[in-house]
């Protein structure tokens, strides 16, 4: 017997934006079709005077789906290291 995330079909789909304004509506449209049931963000600000602050957001999900969200994330750039870096 399998565990019941194991039996789950859950595969990623990378959108990559050029800007912050196409990623946020892409997945408000997402929102607005009812098929995004969870998110976790987190974006830099830059304040008046150069203060730079990061605001994260999270809505639908308890902490170990946030964590598994972020996991995503993290493979996510992974990805992206490993293809800058390897040598064939």
């Amino acid at each position: 017997m399998g565990s019941s995330a194991s039996n789950q079909k859950n595969k990623v789909v990378r959108l990559h934006h050029k800007t912050v304004v196409k990623a946020l509506k892409d997945m408000l449209e997402l929102a607005q079709n009812g098929k995004l049931r969870s998110i976790v963000m987190a974006g830099n600000v830059r304040e008046k005077g150069g203060e730079e602050l990061t605001y994260t957001s999270w809505a639908n999900a308890e902490p170990g789906h946030r964590m598994e969200l972020i996991g995503h994330l993290q493979i996510d750039v992974m990805m992206d290291v490993v293809a800058v870096n390897l040598i064939e």
